[in-house]
């Protein structure tokens, strides 16, 4: 749903691309890998996508069925599946504000299990299947399951055939995408929208996402196929620990560098002259900052575990939200790369907090 979160950008030492939304379902996992090989060249090869762990929904394309329920989702809580090594996506969530709100007061599932259209239960399967097939990391089933608009947002662009799209997959690093609710479900004939909020690896993000309806030879199969994706605010779970992050040019600085809980909120704050990112990392024992800083090739080494990711612009603030994280310790980098190729990282904008 990096698989789909709200904006991305991809960014090279003269260039910035800002997409909103790409209907992908957590700011959908391939889109982190891509801007990492487009970006970072400085950085080592991710590993080969991940093996799904089991999980609940398919990969496939839902049976069109009036009875087919809506299959509630699970609250967000502990860390289901850790997180695949992939790149960083960058930009999410760099125009949406965070709201803080109880977690608990999102109602999974709740209007598309309250509306009795059966489009609106077609909508939501639509949506977990996209989820299960960002997760598995099959490319395949996710051009069944969109349209070329959602593709073409993914990166950056306006329109991709399913060809293109396919033969870029190879090189994308893929996430865990679990939909957490879809609210707000409006279909109006051969159109539809819906507030869908959705964890890639650790990040929790909610976005409006646009379905259409495409020609579909198959009477027995759904027409509806995810469009597009437009960030909204997040809803911060009640309990969330807060650090303030302070960024700029060879400065990165936080509130508190030790807290306690799975839920934590990172409130960006970009005092520079430049963009800057919070890419949130988990090393695993025995590697470190300079490890990373030293590794080539695009992507991420499978010794580095991302976590989470935002894009703040010059002079502005943004929020990043993370669930269900376990106790140790994590790395807020910025990645992004400076006119001479270096890494922003390697000159002070990077600092580490401790989950207890």
């Amino acid at each position: 749903m990096q698989a789909f979160s709200g904006s991305h950008t991809l960014h090279d030492a003269n260039t910035t691309i800002s997409h909103a939304g790409s209907t992908n379902p957590a700011r959908v996992a391939a889109i982190a890998a891509l801007a990492m090989l487009l970006v970072q060249p400085a950085l080592p090869a991710a590993a080969a996508p991940m093996s799904a762990a089991p999980h609940e929904h398919r990969c496939e394309v839902p049976a069109k069925s009036p009875a087919a329920p809506a299959v509630p989702a699970t609250p967000v809580a502990k860390r289901a599946t850790p997180a695949a090594p992939a790149a960083t996506p960058v930009g999410a969530n760099a125009a949406a504000a965070t709201v803080v709100a109880d977690h608990a007061a999102v109602d999974p599932m709740a209007e598309a299990e309250a509306n009795p259209d059966p489009d609106a239960a077609e909508l939501a399967a639509i949506a977990h299947a996209l989820a299960a097939c960002l997760t598995d990391g099959d490319a395949r089933g996710v051009t069944n399951l969109v349209t070329d608009d959602w593709l073409g947002g993914f990166f950056g662009g306006e329109s991709m055939s399913r060809e293109q799209f396919l033969s870029l997959a190879p090189g994308l690093g893929w996430l865990p995408v679990d939909v957490r609710s879809i609210t707000n479900v409006k279909i109006t004939g051969k159109t539809a929208t819906a507030d869908v909020t959705y964890v890639m690896g650790h990040q929790l993000t909610r976005s409006s996402w646009s379905f259409r309806t495409v020609a579909d030879a198959k009477a027995t199969q759904t027409a509806w196929r995810v469009n597009s994706e437009s960030p909204l605010s997040v809803p911060t779970p009640r309990d969330a620990a807060r650090i303030e992050v302070t960024l700029g040019e060879n400065l990165m600085q936080l509130s508190v560098s030790e807290v306690v809980g799975e839920h934590v909120l990172l409130q960006g704050k970009n005092t520079g002259a430049v963009d800057h990112e919070m890419l949130v990392l988990e090393f695993q024992p025995g590697y470190s900052l300079t490890d990373l800083l030293r590794s080539t090739g695009p992507g991420l080494p499978e010794q580095a575990e991302w976590i989470g990711q935002t894009t703040v612009p010059a002079g502005a603030a943004d929020d990043l939200v993370l669930t269900g994280l376990e106790p140790g310790l994590y790395w807020v980098v910025c990645l992004l790369p400076n006119p001479d190729g270096s890494l922003h990282a390697g000159y002070q904008e990077a600092v580490a907090f401790t989950v207890k």
